[in-house]
C-alpha cells in the first residue's frame, strides 16, 4: 500500500505541476482524479465504507453553505458594497490607522466570505481604487488583504478549519476567544510589517 499511495501522490504532484500549461488540470480536477483511483479494484488504497466513516458530512454540507454564500456575497455585489460602505472614508486617515482598518475588515467579512480566494478577488480591487485615488502605491493596501485573506481565526468557517471543527474536540463558539485574541494580534503585526517593509519596497 505504502508504494501504491506514494505513486498515486507523485502522479498527483506532477499532474498539479503540469496544470500550469494545462489547463483542465487544475487542483480540484486532479484531487477527485486521484481520490477516485483509490477505489480502482487492484489499488484499492480506500474502501467506501473507510471513506464513509472517515467523513464528516455535516462538514461537507457546511462548506459548500459557506461557499455558496460567498459566491452569492460577489454576485449580487454584497460584497463589494461592503467593502466601499466599511472602508470608504478611511483613506483620509493616518497610514497606521488605514493599514489597521484594511486589516481589521478583512478578518471580520472572513466570516461572509469564508474563502480566501473569494476575499482577494471581491476586497483587493476597491482596496485598489481607495488607494489610487489616495496617491497611495495600491500594494501597500492590497498586500494586508492578501495575507489576511488567509487567516480565518474567529470562527470555523474556512474548509480548513472546518475539518477540525468536525472532529468534535471544540464547539464552534469554544474558538471566538482565542481567535479574537489572535486576530488582534495579527491585525498589529500586520501593520507594523507593512510599515517596516513598505519604505524598503518603495510603498510608502
Amino acid at each position: 500500500p505504502e508504494r501504491k499511495t506514494v505513486t498515486l501522490l507523485a502522479t498527483m504532484m506532477v499532474l498539479w505541476i503540469a496544470g500550469s500549461w494545462i489547463e483542465f488540470l487544475d487542483v480540484l480536477t486532479v484531487g477527485l482524479g486521484g481520490a477516485i483511483v483509490m477505489f480502482f479494484p487492484g489499488i484499492q488504497l480506500l474502501t467506501w465504507k473507510q471513506a464513509e466513516r472517515a467523513t464528516g458530512w455535516d462538514t461537507m454540507l457546511m462548506i459548500g453553505g459557506v461557499t455558496s454564500l460567498g459566491t452569492a456575497s460577489v454576485n449580487t455585489g454584497l460584497a463589494t458594497w461592503l467593502v466601499g460602505l466599511a472602508l470608504g472614508g478611511v483613506t483620509n486617515w493616518h497610514i497606521v490607522f488605514v493599514l489597521l482598518a484594511i486589516s481589521a475588515f478583512t478578518v471580520v467579512i472572513h466570516l461572509a466570505l469564508p474563502i480566501g480566494p473569494v476575499v482577494n478577488a471581491v476586497v483587493i480591487p476597491p482596496i485598489a481604487l481607495l488607494a489610487i485615488g489616495a496617491d497611495v502605491n495600491p500594494a501597500l493596501y492590497a498586500l494586508p488583504v492578501a495575507f489576511t485573506a488567509s487567516c480565518a481565526f474567529l470562527l470555523p468557517l474556512d474548509a480548513v478549519a472546518l475539518l477540525t471543527y468536525s472532529r468534535g474536540y471544540y464547539r464552534m463558539h469554544e474558538m471566538l476567544a482565542p481567535g479574537a485574541l489572535v486576530s488582534a494580534v495579527w491585525v498589529i503585526w500586520m501593520t507594523v510589517i507593512m510599515l517596516v517593509v513598505g519604505p524598503f519596497l518603495g510603498f510608502i
